[in-house]
């Protein structure tokens, strides 16, 4: 038979001509429709657009920290930490000096896409070969494992792309981007005290925005996936790779952490960076080279940049440093870890120090200004220190079971986290040796040990101090070590020999009954809310909200549709991510107090709103009622002093007396 003449014409004629069938087809036969089709690519969007901030992130920790003494997957995870952290500061240096734009954005990722495509390459390589890695591992106990964290992380993405929900996210950890966006460059907003706060992550959420991402808590996501990796790789290296999943059920066996995956917080950028900064001393353990301590304090250092309570694992590191042997060298070494760490978190405290005179603002330093009235500075440290002696000496204990997101039990300091038991539970059998250990899984164990264990220290005398600094939440940077600790004694309990008993399945028995119920609380509680359908944008955002926030949703809607014109101040609510930028908020849930005893009688606060421009007042009644009720820094005088002004005020909109739109332009 003779061959066809000319086959690659005719190839490429087939082909076309199968294409043209398909897309005629779906011209009249579309799957999606086209707000169901909006949605998704603006999904897809904001995946790519967060996606490419990680890989330039990734590619510039490479370009610094080329070769460590880790597997791929783990050394990809602390040169994410440092090269997203450096790309924080940098988005802050031209957000405070040049302004920072979608233009300025673009340029700066295709620069540093071209500028880093090498390193790029073999960073995204390293993550996907660990990625490849984990895959079948840990036999059926891993197996079962991995299934269920899917489930949760694959939650946390289609929250990460939905409309968020959660209340710092709407206050300050999504607000404050899109106003620095919105402005045009990065500056101090006296009208939120929380600009003051170190702001790593919230300069990459910055850019991820400025880029077009409309979900910019999927690179909260993706850096928690990093994590999770870089984690898992770690403990299957020095361990086993069973051990290694249950240092990631550890992690996600908790409501906590698990959920706040998709919440667009900075906790996992915590968890990240407490990794980043264990994995950073193991390497330098490997080869004591001055550059890899330098790299080491620069993660602190970063780490710090993302939290202040970070300093909780900090503390630890430096005083490990610090005891080294010999002992002239260990001081050395400890001084140039906190040296590359101070550089690191400078810009921070530079940047406060300009704008409020206090470099730590809104936190005080005796003998500067707070920047904060006596009412506002009050509420921001939280009421009297609750709890006792027992907070102090069995903070592990009380942290664990007393701990309840979002609440409190009993008379416990309100550690406001629910974080699973397995910590606890396993990461106490971690002293056990019955396995033996060869002398690289004794130096991971025992540096996990002195920073977690150091840092529960740290974390239980702060919450003596503060009350404010009893909340878990804040200390998310010893999770990984915490969850290292859990997964070696999960391997340890299953060397255990006793006769006839195989305490390693029973032991995964009890830790799969765990992640399973976590799994299925999360799972349970996202299809109550219908989150896959928004996240995938088969839902609108408006009727999202009102199934999940109600009246809040609606006072946002109605406010939005005030004339051009309008400025709505805000009583006792601080979140303003919907209504930007229109209102203004009761960040501190303080501003009638400040403002009454700041100008005197409720006529000069009025006087004084109308004057700052305000033609509306927002007032939360649910949230005054219950302070009024529960806390004892407002006085009953103000109290009545607020409604009487109230009284005054023409009425917009009433939503049941929950929340309350007032008129506040002069008759």
């Amino acid at each position: 038979m003779n061959a066809p003449r000319n086959p690659t014409l005719r190839g490429t004629l087939a082909l076309f001509w199968l294409s043209l069938a398909v897309i005629l087809y779906y011209l009249t036969h579309r799957p999606f429709l086209p707000p169901a089709t909006t949605g998704v690519a603006s999904a897809v969007q904001s995946v790519v657009l967060c996606g490419l901030v990680l890989l330039v992130g990734g590619g510039l920790g490479r370009r610094i920290a080329p070769g460590m003494n880790l597997p791929g997957a783990a050394a990809a995870a602390v040169q994410a930490a440092l090269g997203l952290g450096l790309w924080g500061l940098a988005v802050l240096g031209l957000g405070v000096s040049l302004g920072f734009n979608s233009t300025i954005a673009w340029l700066l990722l295709l620069v540093a896409l071209v500028l880093l495509r090498r390193e790029i390459w073999a960073w995204a390589r390293d993550v996907w070969n660990g990625a490849q890695g984990v895959i079948g591992t840990g036999g059926r106990t891993g197996r079962a494992i991995a299934l269920l964290v899917g489930i949760i992380v694959v939650f946390g993405l289609l929250a990460a792309l939905a409309p968020p929900l959660r209340f710092d996210a709407l206050v300050y950890h999504l607000t404050l981007p899109a106003e620095y966006l919105a402005a045009g460059r990065v500056s101090h907003l006296p009208y939120n005290a929380f600009s003051g706060f170190p702001q790593n992550l919230h300069m990459l959420y910055l850019w991820s925005m400025a880029l077009g991402a409309a979900r910019p808590a999927v690179l909260g996501w993706c850096l928690g996936a990093v994590a999770a990796l870089g984690l898992w790789a770690l403990v299957a290296d020095r361990f086993s790779p069973r051990a290694a999943w249950v240092a990631l059920a550890a992690l996600l066996v908790g409501y906590s952490p698990a959920a706040s995956l998709g919440w667009a917080y900075v906790d996992w950028a915590g968890i990240l960076f407490g990794l980043a900064l264990w994995l950073a001393l193991l390497n330098w353990q490997e080869n004591l080279s001055r550059r890899n301590l330098v790299l080491a304090g620069l993660v602190a250092g970063l780490m710090l940049g993302v939290k202040f309570t970070s300093g909780a694992l900090f503390i630890p590191a430096a005083l490990w440093l610090a005891l080294q042997k010999p002992c002239r060298a260990a001081v050395v070494g400890a001084l140039v870890f906190g040296l590359a760490a101070a550089a690191a978190v400078a810009p921070w405290l530079l940047k406060n120090y300009a704008f409020t005179g206090n470099p730590v603002f809104p936190l005080a330093i005796p003998g500067l200004p707070s920047g904060l009235s006596e009412i506002r500075a009050g509420v921001l440290q939280g009421g009297p220190v609750r709890g006792g002696w027992t907070d102090l000496l069995l903070l592990p204990i009380r942290a664990t079971y007393w701990g309840v997101e979002l609440g409190q039990v009993g008379d416990a300091p309100g550690y406001e986290a629910s974080i699973g038991a397995l910590f606890l539970g396993l990461g106490a059998l971690a002293a056990l040796n019955p396995a033996g250990l060869d002398d690289r899984a004794r130096r991971a164990r025992a540096l996990a040990a002195w920073l977690g264990v150091g840092g529960v220290v740290v974390f239980a005398i702060a919450g003596r101090v503060a009350d404010h600094l009893s909340h878990t939440h804040l200390y998310y940077a010893l999770f990984a070590p915490l969850a290292a600790l859990a997964a070696i004694g999960y391997y340890q309990l299953a060397h255990i020999p006793m006769p006839g008993v195989r305490m390693g399945r029973i032991a995964a028995v009890l830790v799969l009954l765990a992640l399973s119920t976590n799994a299925l609380e999360i799972s349970v509680e996202s299809l109550k809310r219908n989150t896959p359908g928004a996240g995938l944008g088969l839902v609108t955002e408006q009727r999202y909200l009102e199934d999940t926030l109600g009246l809040f949703a609606l006072v946002n809607q109605e406010i939005n549709a005030l004339p051009p014109g309008s400025r709505v101040l805000m009583l006792w609510e601080g979140r303003t991510y919907y209504c930007r930028p229109v209102c203004f908020p009761d960040d501190l849930l303080a501003r009638w107090p400040d403002d009454l005893r700041r100008l005197g009688s409720a006529d000069a606060v009025l006087a004084g709103w109308r004057d700052e421009g305000f033609t509306h007042l927002l007032v939360f009644h649910g949230a005054a009622d219950f302070l009024r009720a529960n806390d004892p820094r407002y006085p009953q005088d103000e109290w009545r002093a607020h409604d009487a002004l109230l009284k005054t005020l023409p009425v917009v909109v009433d939503l049941n007396g929950f929340y309350i739109l007032y008129d506040l332009r002069a008759p």
